[in-house]
């Protein structure tokens, strides 16, 4: 594949809120509920015009006299282009490293042929734009065919109706032509409606696996699965909980512990009166049944007796044994308030193959005849789209204790998640740090790689503000938001590897009262459990003032990302990317 281009861009997309992630979640956690909003700008490569600042009819900027925007507030300054050589061909690594919206992506002018999807190779497919969800990860080549010049990059909002002010903004700048930012509202691109309900399903159907036989898992495509679960995501109150307004997953809502799953796992595991897995029994968790304790006509608003009492809250978890080949049927269903939503789901530790997609309610019967099981995509990441149902087939091969959640945070804080504990009686001892919440969780003392170079960073993650004295910091004009950044920076630093480096990173958290963790978004982390980086699942979290270093074999080529792994403060900008070539490799998803 990299003889295809020339060089590659990553295209980072955020949608970016003025409070900050702790202020977000307050209302989330209080009855009555305080929903989030929409973001107020969207964010290219760390830039965009909040409108606020900016005149949305023209794109000049506000004249303001309270402080609230940067003096130069310029679209020169807050846009982040492109640049190419006419007549090459780029790939763009388009990462949506969003909290709630899922988007459109398209460029003026530029077909976009999708190459990779989360590390996986597809076969190429053109488009005119593309539908990225929260968490997911494409790559597309794009061709500088057209008249030298600037062309318009946009991202318009789908599956949620936030009207026109969250549109990202970019632009392809042909090297030479000095033409500068184009004009304002003139040559845009064109985006579906944000309710279009064929755009996402449209692309999943395109997405196809180029080349099975490197994966090592495709054999579960010719198997037959020894675990179906069915699980439903619905809201519900708790009533044990002051009446909150909760996600839940067949009806089990998800509070997080004080002590990491992993080691209450490993310890229940290894008592000398422990059954054998997985009859052990882990204090403290809740099991979420396989299937639905209520079925309904999910593309319906749920029943009452259904939506207004919460069967139990806790750690909720799913067992599974190494060598288990799992059918995940996950239903979408309305919300409390009668409306359809989108959910992007992650799942930590594995990739999944995406074997099956269908409106309505999943019925066995039928539905499992169009299962496609020749080329399916495999990836780590899936739009549950609204009114829809997405059937997933993957090896519990890692043994750990591995997340699984909607990615868009105040869904995963309100509940929607659950955790599989993959054979944990086949685990090596919890380090020091991740059995006691009061201590540095990782230490410094790692031993030097064997094979392939070390990739080493220290990173000093600090609270960031932007007052009118120090302007630059702002990715959107506003000034007088709070962030958390590593080295100054949103995105944070990039990641870039070889497939068999390994890559240290040593975490210095700065901030004076916030703990947190780092999680690399789509590396499977095989038998590296401890460094997955999921607070309160495989570690403590890194305290205020605190230092923790990850390691990890760079085993997972292709474009991903790294981001906190707390509460919400990851869209505080503690986020960047992650690239893991193989340049050996004539597969590769560089």
């Amino acid at each position: 594949l990299e003889e295809k281009y020339v060089e590659d861009h990553v295209v980072f997309l955020q949608d970016w809120y003025h409070k900050t992630g702790q202020e977000r979640r307050t209302g989330l956690d209080t009855n009555p509920f305080i929903w989030i909003g929409n973001g107020q700008t969207y964010l290219m490569n760390g830039k965009g015009r909040f409108g606020g600042c900016f005149n949305q009819s023209n794109g000049n900027p506000i004249i303001d006299e309270s402080d609230m925007c940067d003096d130069a507030c310029t679209a020169e300054n807050y846009m982040a282009p492109i640049d190419v050589v006419a007549n090459s061909t780029y790939r763009l690594r388009i990462i949506n490293a969003g909290e709630l919206v899922g988007v459109n992506f398209a460029i003026a002018g530029h077909k976009l042929t999708v190459v990779e999807a989360e590390g996986s190779l597809v076969e190429p497919f053109e488009v005119d734009n593309l539908d990225i969800m929260p968490a997911q990860r494409y790559s597309v080549l794009i061709t500088a065919n057209q008249d030298p010049g600037s062309y318009h990059i946009t991202t318009s909002v789908m599956y949620r109706n936030v009207g026109p002010h969250l549109i990202g903004n970019s632009y392809l700048n042909y090297i030479g032509s000095d033409a500068g930012p184009p004009k304002y509202g003139v040559g845009l691109p064109a985006h579906p409606v944000w309710n279009d309900p064929e755009s996402g399903p449209g692309l999943d159907a395109k997405l196809k696996s180029a080349d099975l036989s490197t994966n090592s898992d495709a054999d579960i495509l010719k198997e037959n699965p020894n675990r179906e679960l069915i699980i439903v995501g619905t809201q519900a109150r708790n009533p044990d909980r002051n009446n909150l307004l909760r996600w839940a997953l067949n009806n089990m809502t998800q509070e997080f512990p004080a002590e990491p799953v992993i080691v209450t796992a490993y310890d229940a595991v290894n008592a000398e009166s422990a059954l054998d897995w997985p009859e052990t029994v882990i204090p403290g968790t809740i099991t979420v049944p396989d299937k639905p304790p209520t079925t309904w006509n999910y593309t319906e608003k749920i029943q009452e007796y259904v939506g207004d009492k919460l069967e139990m809250g806790g750690p909720t978890i799913i067992k599974l044994t190494k060598g288990d080949v799992v059918d995940l049927v996950l239903q979408n269903a309305l919300a409390l308030n009668g409306v359809a939503e989108m959910h992007s789901w992650h799942l930590h530790g594995h990739s999944f193959y995406v074997i099956g997609e269908g409106y309505g309610i999943f019925d066995p019967e039928t539905d499992k005849k169009t299962f496609n099981l020749d080329n399916p995509v495999r990836r780590d990441t899936i739009a549950l789209w609204p009114k829809r149902w997405a059937v997933l087939r993957f090896k519990a091969d890692n043994p750990g204790v591995w997340a699984f959640h909607c990615t868009q945070n105040s869904h995963g804080v309100m509940g929607m998640g659950l955790n599989f504990v993959v054979s944990p009686d086949m685990l090596s001892l919890p380090p020091a740090g991740v059995r006691s919440c009061t201590a540095t969780a990782l230490n410094d003392l790692f031993q030097e790689p064997k094979d392939g170079k070390l990739v080493s960073y220290t990173w000093n993650l600090r609270p960031r503000r932007t007052p009118t004295s120090d302007p630059g910091l702002s990715p959107d004009c506003f000034l007088g938001r709070t962030m958390l950044l590593v080295e100054d920076s949103n995105p944070g630093p990039e990641i870039r590897a070889e497939v068999g480096d390994t890559v240290r990173i040593r975490l210095i958290n700065h901030h004076p009262s916030e703990a947190t963790s780092l999680h690399f978004h789509g590396l499977r982390q095989l038998n590296n459990v401890y460094n997955d980086g999921s607070s309160t699942a495989t570690q403590c979290p890194v305290g205020p003032m605190q230092t923790q270093v990850y390691e990890f074999k760079a085993m997972d080529a292709g474009t991903h990302y790294w981001h906190g792994h707390l509460s919400m403060n990851r869209n505080d900008g503690f986020q960047g990317p992650l690239v893991i070539t193989n340049l050996s490799d004539s597969n590769e998803v560089a």
